[in-house]
């Protein structure tokens, strides 16, 4: 038992470092920047899906329920959920019998520009997703129990158990390996799947990355157009006594985010990408 706790202690520690690894690569120069928190919107739900909001019980899921960071979801065997970011970038399907975490949704603006900080935590389970044109210093991040994944620009498909497949732009699977020696420091692994590959963490030495098979790509694009069409199908609405998007105050941040504390800043309205617009019926 107690050795069952150490391996998952250390997997633990060697995703940690992997997630600082890849935060490096992709760090954001937001300083000065008002970093605002973020919401996705549940645009479809099937079977039995459930969510806990600040780890409180886990409540029944449904269509046009806001989530934010700290908020985790739940499917069953027969389950699904379709997520929009919003001004996080894309959208998340979650597959059934996985638990997904949203680790960070916040963003800021920069002009006209949207700089995003999106940190998904697929702690089991299967998501696909579809990220957008992103910002050079925006961020979007999904941590499993074995890899952190850095994306840019993508349709992809990622499992807890160590599966990338990637169908359009390209992610960055970085492995914290255990160090040679037990005083050593964890070995860093990188791999890039680029369209049209696909990445196991349990492949032999130097098989990695390797072409996906047809069926792995058409199921992926036939899970993206779904996740799309769900979109266009469910638009945003109005959802009762939910408080508006505010900005993260100093005391809000992180410790080492350069906060001060005691500061309190107007709440400012969410703004979200315009609802797609119904067909126009033609005339009798």
């Amino acid at each position: 038992m107690n050795h069952m706790k150490t391996n998952s202690h250390r997997a633990t520690v060697l995703v940690a470092v992997a997630a600082s690894w890849v935060s490096g690569l992709f760090l954001s120069d937001v300083h000065g920047q008002t970093q605002i928190q973020g919401q996705a919107v549940v645009r479809f739900t099937s079977g039995a899906a459930s969510f806990s909001s600040k780890g409180g019980a886990f409540r029944p899921l449904k269509v046009n329920t806001l989530l934010t960071t700290g908020d985790v979801i739940k499917t069953e065997a027969n389950a699904q959920v379709d997520l929009f970011l919003g001004r996080n970038n894309g959208a998340v399907q979650v597959a059934p019998n996985t638990v997904l975490a949203l680790e960070r949704l916040t963003y800021s603006t920069a002009g006209e520009e949207v700089i995003h900080d999106t940190g998904l935590d697929l702690q089991q389970g299967r998501v696909y997703g579809r990220v957008g044109k992103m910002s050079a210093q925006s961020k979007y991040e999904v941590k499993t129990p074995r890899f952190v994944a850095g994306i840019k620009g993508t349709r992809y498909s990622i499992s807890a158990d160590g599966m990338v497949t990637v169908s359009e732009g390209s992610v960055l699977v970085v492995v914290a390996l255990p160090p040679a020696q037990p005083s050593g420091q964890p070995i860093i692994q990188s791999y890039r799947v680029d369209a049209g590959n696909s990445f196991d963490v349990k492949a032999a030495v130097g098989k990695e990355v390797c072409p996906a098979t047809p069926a792995e790509t058409q199921l992926l694009n036939a899970q993206i157009e779904e996740l799309l069409q769900q979109g266009a199908q469910w638009p945003l609405t109005p959802v009762p006594f939910v408080a508006p998007e505010v900005p993260l105050t100093p005391s809000d941040k992180p410790a080492g985010s350069g906060g001060t504390g005691g500061e309190t800043k107007p709440p400012v309205p969410p703004i979200e990408p315009t609802p797609p617009k119904p067909p126009v019926s033609p005339s009798a």
